[in-house]
């Protein structure tokens, strides 16, 4: 007789696995319930801006109601250290919180009573002195999980609502515009030197002559990557190679913006550029070290912040940032010397013999005296 009540209480425990899973597999779709929809109302109720629903954080939120479920009413089914955190589900959040409620109720209770006692109750385990709160204004977005099933307990049959709320502020990486222009002048310079053509110097001119806007998004970006991106969607402008240009000033805005239901890094740049006429005497050119010998700059090879002195002028100067030499003379036509101090090459010269030169491309390899 225990023995047909053991194999009875086994099939009871079988088929409640299986209604489990298929009403988790029919409540976890990709869309949420009209119940998990009333959850996230009730919560930006309370706010002043809107939560914005992650897909990220609502695997994570189903990942934990489903374990929290499992664990207390489908004993050896799932195993410890199985949940879902917010870094292994992809999202990079710069701080993140969650809470997970479980109402047991044996009557009917309609689903805005079922909502309402799920807040409360996750609102009773939040942390308010980390600022970490569902309510907090520096979260941006949330995933949401309600499980909503029945178990028997002590032979009597309850309904069941499991939920999880994970809300976050998503990790955007503070971006240095000043780095970022820099960064794009260099590779246009690059990109320049390597068809030989002189490279434009940054001027600071709201009136340049002609301006390339463009503007366009990412999410978790880092300087470099702007700067790349930039390059990529202005290099088949014509402009860029144009000889008499020598001048550029490169303009970079960003922030944080909506864009289809998540948080995006907006980003626009404005390029001018100009023929900026050198008066005067000036050297303008590109110191490069020619590692392959080819006899030809290739990028990544220009002498970055590179001392350089200029005699009989008295300029003190620095290469910038692909190389670019920039300095005014004033030896009228006496002729002059360049001479740069290399770490670990020693001080190159070169000598020029007449002034007002606008492009001399520095090979230091073949410059050595």
């Amino acid at each position: 007789m225990n023995f047909i009540s053991e194999i009875q209480n086994f099939l009871k425990r079988i088929l409640l696995v299986m209604i489990a899973l298929f009403c988790m597999s029919s409540a976890w779709g990709s869309d949420l319930s009209q119940i998990e929809l009333k959850l996230l109302d009730q919560v930006n109720q309370e706010r002043q801006s809107a939560l914005l629903l992650n897909s990220k954080l609502n695997n994570v939120a189903q990942s934990v109601a489903e374990f929290a479920y499992a664990s207390d009413f489908l004993t050896n089914t799932v195993q410890e250290g199985t949940v879902l955190s917010v870094d292994e589900a992809g999202y990079r959040a710069e701080k993140s919180g969650s809470a997970t409620a479980i109402i047991i109720f044996s009557n009917y209770m309609d689903s805005d009573a079922a909502v309402g006692n799920l807040l409360n109750s996750m609102v009773r385990q939040m942390n308010t002195e980390d600022d970490l709160d569902i309510f907090s204004e520096d979260m941006l977005e949330i995933g949401i999980c309600i499980f909503e099933s029945r178990a028997q307990i002590s032979g009597t049959w309850f309904n069941i609502y499991v939920g999880t709320a994970v809300w976050a502020c998503p990790l955007i990486e503070e971006i240095e515009t000043k780095t970022i222009e820099s960064q794009v002048l260099n590779l246009i310079n690059q990109y320049r030197a390597s068809l030989s053509i002189s490279p434009v110097l940054p001027v600071e001119n709201n009136e340049l002559q002609e301006s390339i806007s463009i503007s366009f998004e990412l999410e978790n970006i880092a300087s470099e990557n702007v700067a790349k991106k930039i390059f990529d969607l202005i290099s088949d402008d014509e402009r860029l190679l144009a000889t008499r240009f020598a001048g550029a000033d490169v303009q970079v805005t960003t922030g944080i913006e909506v864009s289809e239901g998540r948080y995006v890094v907006k980003c626009r740049a404005e390029i001018a550029i100009d023929e900026t006429p050198i008066s005067g005497n000036h050297i303008i050119g590109l110191a490069y070290a020619d590692n392959n010998l080819n006899n030809l700059y290739d990028p990544g090879e220009g002498l970055v912040n590179t001392p350089m002195v200029v005699y009989d002028a008295g300029v003190h100067s620095r290469t910038g940032i692909a190389g670019e030499i920039n300095a005014q003379v004033t030896t009228g036509n006496k002729g002059y010397q360049i001479v740069l101090f290399v770490p670990g090459r020693g001080t190159i010269i070169h000598e020029a013999n007449q002034s007002n030169q606008k492009f001399i491309l520095i090979n230091i390899n073949d410059e050595i005296y």
